[in-house]
C-alpha cells in the first residue's frame, strides 16, 4: 500500500467522523478522505482489499466480510432492493407491468448474475420392498432429489420462468439417463426400489436460504413495555426498564432523540402522534399487519421516523445489528436501540457510538432441533443383592461392612490408589480400582429392598436397588408408578380373534405371517394419541410391516416422556420462573412463651403431604418449552401470575404474601378475595400447554403411603427408625419420612 493512501487512512480514522458507505455500483465499501477522494476498502468482487486490511486492523473493528450474494430482495411498492455493505438499501429491478417482468439496474444484473437459488424435486414413486421369503411388497411414496444421485439443483437467481425451465430441463436430461424395469423409470435400485409414478406429477420446491424472514418479522413486531424482565443488554438505559402501560416506545424516545448538546425536542405524545402517522402509512395495505392504535410501535416505524427525521439510527436484534442509517449531515444525536421480545431497549449515548460503528450482519441460522424425551444414564450396577463382603481387590461389586474411608485407608497404605466417587450431598458412596467396585451401604437400604418385595406382591416392576439414598429412591418409585398406563395383556383368545379376521396376513402387506408376527396398533397409544387396546384398534403385523409403521409413528407424534408429570422450559422461562425466588418459610410466633403459663404448640401433620393430597382442587399443569409469560389481563388468572404489592403493613393480615414472586392460582384466588392484593398488583402470567387432575397425583402418593404403611410393620422398619420408633407410630413415621424425601427430591428436580 502506498504511504500516501497510508496518511489519508491515518486521517480519517484519527478524526473519526467518516464511515464506510457504499460504491455508486452499490457492491463493496469506500470511505471518503480529507483530499475529496474515495478510496475502495471492500472491492466489487466483494473482497477485502489492502486498504481495507490496514483500515479493520487499525480501528479493530470487526471485518464486514463478502459481500452477501445470497440474501433475499425485498419488495417495496414496485421495485426490489437489496441491503448493501454499509446497512443502506439499494434498488435492484423494477416491475414492467406492460412486458410483465422485472427490468433489472446495473446492480441487480451483477446481483442476480451471482446470486444462486436451489431447488429440490419431488417425485411420485412406487415403492418396491423384497423380503427375506422373496415377496414383494409396494406403496406409493415420494422421493425427494436428495435421495438420489440428483441432489439439489443449482440455478443463477434470474426471473423464475427461465429458473424453472431450467430446472426442468436439468431434471429431464437427469431422468432420461435412469435405467427402465418394464415400463417404468427406476430412479432407486436396491433392496427397496423406486420407480416414477407417470400418473403424479412432478414436483419443483426452491428453498430459501436467508434470514431476512426472521428479521423482518422482528423489524415488524409491535414493542411494548418489559418490566420487570432484565437481560443481559449491554450499555442500556434506565429509561428501558420504567412501567409505561405498553407505551415504551414512545417514552424512550422523547427522551433519546435530542439535538446535539442535549436538548430533548419532543415530548412523549407529539412522538407518539409522528410514529402513528408513519405506522399508518408502513401497514396501510398490510392485510396481515392492519395499523391499531395501542399494540405499540415496531421498529420499522422507528427506523422511518428517524429517515425522514435525518437521525442517524442504529438497531440490534439481540447481538444482531439488524438496521443502520447514517445521514451526511445530522443535527441530531445518534440513536441506538435494541429489540427483544416485545420490548424497546434504547441504549445510553456511549453504547450508541460503539453500536454505530458495527456492521450489520446476519442472525445465524438456528438448527432445527426435536425435543427428545428424557431418559437417565443406563445403570450397568447390579442391586445390591448380589454385592458380596469386601475383603480384597478382585474383580466385582462389593459392599464394606466398615466406613468406606477406613477401606480406603488401608488400599492407600499397600500403595493403592482407589477413584472416589461422592453422592449429590458430598458422601463418600463408592470407591473403584479398575474392575472392582466397593459400595457403601446406607442406612435404609434393608427397608428400600423391603419394600421391592411388597412391590411385587402387588405389581409387576422392573426397580432395582443399588444402594441410593431414600430420596432417590422415592424419586424412581415416583417414576415407575407416574409411568403411562401400562400395555394390556393380550389373551390367547384375542390373538386367535386378529388372527382370525386377518386370514393369517399381515395387515399391510397381505404376506403370510409364517416368520414371526407383532401386534400393533392401529393408532398409536404413545405421544398422546391414546390409541385403543380394544380388539377392533389392533393388527397383526409382520415383523418387517411393524418395524416400519413404528417409525413412521414416531416421526409423527410428540415424543412421551416416562414420567407424565414432567414438565419442559424455554430458556427464557426458566430463569425467569424456576430460578425465580422461592416461598419463604411462614413461622408464626405471636408472643414468647412466659414461664409458669400454659403454653401450646400447634402443628399440621404432614402438612406438605396433605397439602397436596387432600387440599388441592386445581388441575396440576405441565408447562412446555413454548408457554411464556404474557401480560395479565384484569379478571383473568393463570397458572401462575407474578404479584408485587410493595409495601405490606400488617404482615399478620397478609402473612401469606411474602413478597414479589410467583404465586400459583389457588394462592392468588385467596389473596383476592381476602383483599390482601387487587388486580392491579398482578402484572405477568404464566399459563402451561397440558394439565393434569390434582386427584391422579393424590391416588399415586396414596398408593406410595399405603405401601410404606406395610414396610413400617417388618422387622427392618424398625432396625431403621430405631428410638424415634418408640415415640410415634412406626407405620405412620416410616411413610411420612419416605414421602417427605420423596416431594424434596421433586421439588429439587422440577418435576412439579
Amino acid at each position: 500500500m502506498r504511504p500516501q493512501v497510508k496518511a489519508a487512512l491515518d486521517q480519517v480514522i484519527q478524526q473519526g467522523a467518516q464511515q464506510p458507505t457504499a460504491p455508486r455500483n452499490g457492491v463493496g465499501l469506500v470511505i471518503k478522505t480529507h483530499t475529496g477522494r474515495y478510496r475502495t476498502l471492500v472491492d466489487k468482487g466483494g473482497r477485502l482489499t489492502n486498504a481495507g486490511t490496514y483500515y479493520y486492523a487499525k480501528t479493530g473493528l470487526p471485518n464486514p466480510g463478502r459481500f452477501d450474494f445470497q440474501q433475499d430482495a425485498t419488495r417495496k411498492g414496485r421495485s426490489q432492493y437489496i441491503k448493501l455493505m454499509d446497512g443502506s438499501s439499494k434498488k435492484v429491478s423494477t416491475w414492467d407491468p406492460n412486458a410483465r417482468e422485472w427490468k433489472h439496474t446495473a446492480l441487480g444484473k451483477q446481483f442476480f448474475s451471482k446470486a444462486i437459488d436451489r431447488y429440490t424435486i419431488l417425485y411420485p414413486v412406487h415403492i418396491q420392498l423384497t423380503r427375506t421369503n422373496g415377496s414383494i411388497y409396494e406403496r406409493e411414496d415420494w422421493l425427494p432429489s436428495t435421495a438420489t444421485e440428483l441432489g439439489e439443483i443449482e440455478v443463477s437467481r434470474t426471473n423464475e420462468t427461465a429458473q424453472r425451465t431450467k430446472v426442468a430441463s436439468i431434471e429431464a436430461a437427469w431422468r432420461g439417463q435412469q435405467p427402465m424395469i418394464g415400463d417404468r423409470r427406476a430412479l432407486v435400485v436396491g433392496y427397496e426400489s423406486a420407480t416414477l409414478d407417470p400418473s403424479r406429477e412432478i414436483q419443483f420446491n426452491k428453498l430459501s436460504m436467508g434470514n431476512s424472514g426472521t428479521t423482518q418479522a422482528a423489524m415488524h413486531r409491535p414493542l411494548r413495555e418489559g418490566k420487570p424482565w432484565r437481560f443481559d443488554l449491554a450499555g442500556v438505559s434506565e429509561d428501558a426498564y420504567e412501567q409505561t402501560q405498553n407505551r415504551c416506545v414512545s417514552y424512550q424516545l422523547s427522551r433519546h432523540l435530542k439535538f446535539k448538546g442535549g436538548v430533548a425536542p419532543w415530548t412523549q405524545e407529539q412522538v407518539a402522534e409522528m410514529l402513528w402517522n408513519i405506522t399508518e402509512e408502513i401497514y396501510e395495505n398490510d392485510e396481515d399487519n392492519p395499523p391499531e392504535q395501542g399494540i405499540g410501535y415496531s421498529a420499522a416505524a422507528i427506523s422511518q421516523l428517524c429517515k425522514s427525521l435525518q437521525i442517524p439510527v442504529h438497531i440490534k436484534w439481540n447481538v444482531t445489528k439488524i438496521e443502520s442509517f447514517q445521514p451526511e449531515r445530522s443535527q441530531y444525536e445518534t440513536l441506538a436501540l435494541y429489540i427483544w421480545g416485545d420490548h424497546c431497549f434504547c441504549v445510553t449515548p456511549e453504547t450508541a457510538k460503539q453500536i454505530a460503528r458495527e456492521s450489520i450482519s446476519t442472525p445465524a441460522t438456528q438448527s432445527s432441533e426435536v425435543v427428545a424425551s428424557i431418559g437417565r444414564r443406563a445403570n450397568s450396577t447390579p442391586s445390591c443383592i448380589y454385592w458380596e463382603t469386601f475383603v480384597e481387590l478382585k474383580p466385582g461389586h462389593f459392599y464394606s461392612n466398615h466406613d468406606l474411608m477406613e477401606v480406603r485407608a488401608k488400599l492407600l497404605r499397600e500403595g493403592i490408589c482407589p477413584e472416589v466417587r461422592l453422592s449429590g450431598s458430598g458422601q463418600l458412596k463408592m470407591l473403584r480400582y479398575n474392575d472392582c467396585f466397593v459400595h457403601a451401604m446406607p442406612n435404609e437400604a434393608h427397608i428400600c429392598l423391603k419394600f421391592l418385595e411388597e412391590l411385587s406382591k402387588v405389581r409387576a416392576h422392573t426397580l432395582q436397588y443399588r444402594g441410593e439414598s431414600l430420596a432417590m429412591f422415592g424419586q424412581q418409585l415416583f417414576d415407575e408408578f407416574s409411568k403411562p398406563v401400562d400395555r394390556p395383556f393380550l389373551t390367547n383368545d384375542i390373538k386367535k380373534e386378529l388372527s382370525g379376521k386377518q386370514q393369517g396376513k399381515c395387515g399391510i402387506c397381505g404376506d403370510p405371517l409364517e416368520g414371526g408376527s407383532e401386534v400393533d396398533h392401529t393408532i398409536p397409544r404413545g405421544g398422546r394419541c391414546f390409541g385403543s387396546d380394544d380388539a377392533a384398534g389392533l393388527k397383526f403385523l409382520c415383523v418387517q410391516c411393524h418395524a416400519q409403521k413404528t417409525s413412521t409413528d414416531r416421526l409423527k407424534m410428540h415424543v412421551e416422556d416416562q414420567n407424565v408429570w414432567t414438565s419442559r422450559f424455554s430458556q427464557e422461562a426458566w430463569k425467569g420462573f424456576v430460578e425465580s425466588r422461592r416461598p419463604t418459610q411462614v413461622v408464626c410466633n405471636l408472643a414468647e412463651a412466659v414461664e409458669g403459663t400454659v403454653c401450646h404448640e400447634i402443628d399440621v401433620r404432614s402438612c406438605r403431604l396433605n397439602g397436596i393430597v387432600e387440599g388441592n382442587t386445581e388441575l396440576i399443569p405441565i408447562f412446555s418449552p413454548l408457554d411464556e409469560f404474557v401480560k395479565a389481563r384484569e379478571g383473568v388468572l393463570y397458572d401462575y401470575q407474578w404479584v408485587d404489592i410493595g409495601k405490606v403493613r400488617s404482615p399478620l393480615k397478609s402473612y401469606i404474601f411474602d413478597g414479589a414472586r410467583w404465586y400459583d392460582k389457588a394462592t392468588t384466588k385467596f389473596m383476592l378475595e381476602t383483599g390482601v392484593c387487587k388486580w392491579r398488583h398482578i402484572s405477568l402470567g404464566f399459563d402451561a400447554t397440558a394439565h393434569r387432575p390434582a386427584a391422579e397425583l393424590a391416588s399415586t402418593l396414596r398408593k406410595l403411603r399405603v405401601l410404606w404403611f406395610e414396610v413400617g410393620r417388618s422387622y427392618q422398619a424398625e432396625v431403621f427408625l430405631g428410638k424415634r420408633a418408640e415415640k410415634k407410630n412406626r407405620m405412620e413415621f416410616l411413610s411420612k419420612t419416605a414421602l417427605l424425601s420423596l416431594l424434596g427430591g421433586v421439588g429439587e428436580d422440577s418435576k412439579l
